[in-house]
C-alpha cells in the first residue's frame, strides 16, 4: 500500500510531497491498524517501509526512515516479527517470525526481492546485509 494526500493524486511526486503538518504519527497510525487487520487474516504476513527519498534525491538513510525506524522500533514488539532495517535503501522490513522459522533467511529473501522490483541502478548485489 501506498499513501498520498488526496490533492495530490495526479502529481507525480505524491509520495514525495510534504503535508507541513508536522505530525506523521496519525497517518502511521493509520498504518498500523491496516497492518492489525492484514495479519488478523493472514498471520504469516511481513511488512516493508520504504523511507522515500529526500528533497535532494538521495535515497540512503533519508529522514522519512530514520523517523519509521523510531517510531516502529517503539510500538511494535519484536515478539511476532523480526524488525530489519537497511539504511542503504531506507528499507525497515518487519519480517514474520513464524514465517521465519520455516524459512530462517526469511528476512534476506524479502530484501533481495525489494532489490529485484525497485532498484535499478544495482544489477548484482553480492553483498547484502542489513543494519
Amino acid at each position: 500500500m501506498k499513501f498520498f494526500t488526496k490533492q495530490k493524486l495526479n502529481s507525480v511526486k505524491k509520495y514525495s510531497h510534504l503535508t507541513n503538518t508536522y505530525e506523521p504519527r496519525t497517518i502511521l497510525y493509520s498504518i498500523f491498524k491496516l497492518m492489525l487487520d492484514i495479519h488478523a487474516k493472514d498471520n504469516l504476513a511481513s511488512f516493508m517501509f520504504i523511507g522515500n527519498a529526500d528533497e535532494d534525491g538521495n535515497q540512503e538513510n533519508t529522514r522519512r526512515y530514520r523517523l519509521y525506524c523510531n517510531i516502529i522500533s517503539n510500538i511494535i514488539s519484536d515478539k511476532y516479527f523480526k524488525h530489519l532495517r537497511s539504511s542503504k535503501y531506507s528499507l525497515y522490513i518487519l519480517a514474520n517470525r513464524l514465517k521465519m522459522s520455516d524459512s530462517p533467511f526469511f528476512g534476506e529473501e524479502l530484501l533481495e526481492q525489494f532489490i529485484q522490483r525497485f532498484i535499478q541502478e544495482e544489477p548484482e548485489h553480492p553483498n547484502l546485509q542489513f543494519d
